[in-house]
């Protein structure tokens, strides 16, 4: 992703929050891998364990904004098929912080510049999504009219942001 924030580490949870994590996880972390990209400041690591375990880990401060999102991820990932989403193993809160840990799958960031050969496979898990989430799997959550209609307006703010490199974050900084 070539707008990636500075995300927290590991070493930034609080040590009883490591603890727990690795408590659930039934083994002691031994290595923390730190993926590219990312639009957030919350932590996301692909751990392993002492047993040679491997598991996906996103945190953020309960403090943080984007924690609702967390929270949000982790109702929603209960219900996400395998065919679309890697499994939310489970989800904790505590000092402050929540953890979800997912399934690690490894993988790459696809290429979508025109004439990629990424552009097919990427359409076919397009498809796969509509075909696995129609009708939407999780409860209580309404058409997905109803959530895009939230973003009417953004496009608008954008365009009419000052010109420059910095116009994106300088209209995304403004909305925080």
């Amino acid at each position: 992703m070539n707008a990636a924030s500075v995300r927290a580490r590991w070493e930034d949870l609080p040590h009883e929050v490591r603890a727990l994590v690795q408590a659930r996880l039934g083994s002691p972390v031994v290595e923390v891998v730190y993926p590219g990209g990312g639009f957030t400041q919350g932590l996301a690591v692909r751990v392993r364990c002492a047993d040679g375990s491997e598991v996906f880990l996103k945190a953020a401060d309960l403090a943080a904004a984007m924690a609702s999102h967390y929270r949000a991820e982790a109702v929603v990932g209960e219900h996400l098929p395998a065919a679309v989403a890697p499994q939310l193993m489970w989800s904790l809160e505590a000092s402050g912080w929540i953890v979800n840990a997912f399934e690690a799958v490894r993988g790459r960031e696809p290429d979508l510049r025109p004439g990629s050969a990424d552009l097919s496979p990427v359409l076919d898990v397009v498809g796969a999504l509509e075909r696995e989430l129609t009708p939407c799997p999780v409860p209580a959550v309404g058409p997905v009219g109803e959530t895009l209609s939230l973003l009417v307006g953004h496009w608008d703010r954008l365009a009419a942001a000052p010109e420059g490199p910095d116009a994106w974050t300088v209209a995304r900084r403004a909305q925080r």
